[in-house]
């Protein structure tokens, strides 16, 4: 094997027709001459030499091609390229934005001392609303209470007025009863005492001549 024909440089075509690469190419293409010249070797001789091919680290020409780009296309790239880093940093920044300095550090720490305070102040009004609610539901709790006490003596009371106007009315019943029987009794007592008198007698002895006279009197007219 003729490794002069491994360190050969491929021929680049020249003259007018040969394409020109472009710098702006994006992916390259590679060629491997070492499979050229394997193949002139087992065109060459069939039976490979065992020395040649028992040797270690064969230099291998490798010749690099750029893609030809055509108009337009590395600044469709290039514009592809910007604006895909445009949404890579704005995922970035929408994420996690870093402090740049001291002074961003300390603004944050400001506001957030100032936030806090805010915070401090808030919770301090709500705690004296929270105590004067609890003090006017104290308040209110006592009245409550007095209501209670008051309500349950006037109903004390109005049961002890319920029981003495049912006295007052077996009273008020008894004496009218007992009214009743001393009517009866005086009058009694008034007849008896009309009839033991002087005046009752002598008006029944009158009554009793003058009947006497009149029977009198009949008798002899009709005689």
């Amino acid at each position: 094997m003729d490794l002069n024909v491994l360190r050969k440089k491929p021929r680049m075509p020249g003259g007018k027709g040969a394409p020109v690469a472009s710098r702006e190419g994006a992916q390259p293409e590679v060629e491997v001459t070492h499979a050229e010249a394997s193949g002139k070797r087992l065109t060459g001789s069939p039976v490979p030499d065992q020395t040649v091919a028992d040797q270690p680290g064969k230099r291998v020409k490798i010749a690099m091609r750029k893609h030809k780009a055509y108009r337009g296309e590395g600044s469709s790239r290039r514009a592809a390229r910007e604006r895909e880093s445009g949404v890579s940093t704005e995922d970035s920044s929408s994420t996690y934005c870093r402090p740049k300095s001291m002074r961003d550090l300390c603004d944050m720490r400001v506001w957030e001392d100032d936030e806090v305070g805010e915070l401090e102040v808030d919770n301090a009004k709500l705690k004296s609303g929270l105590d004067e609610l609890s003090s006017r539901l104290d308040e209110a709790d006592k009245e409550l209470n007095e209501l209670r006490e008051g309500l349950a003596e006037s109903q004390r009371q109005l049961k002890e007025q319920k029981a003495n106007c049912r006295k007052a009315d077996n009273k008020l019943l008894k004496l009218m009863r007992e009214n009743e029987s001393l009517k009866a009794e005086l009058l009694g007592k008034s007849i008896a005492n009309y009839k033991q008198s002087v005046g009752f007698r002598w008006g029944l002895w009158r009554m009793g001549q003058v009947s006497y006279e009149s029977g009198y009197r009949v008798a002899l007219a009709r005689f």
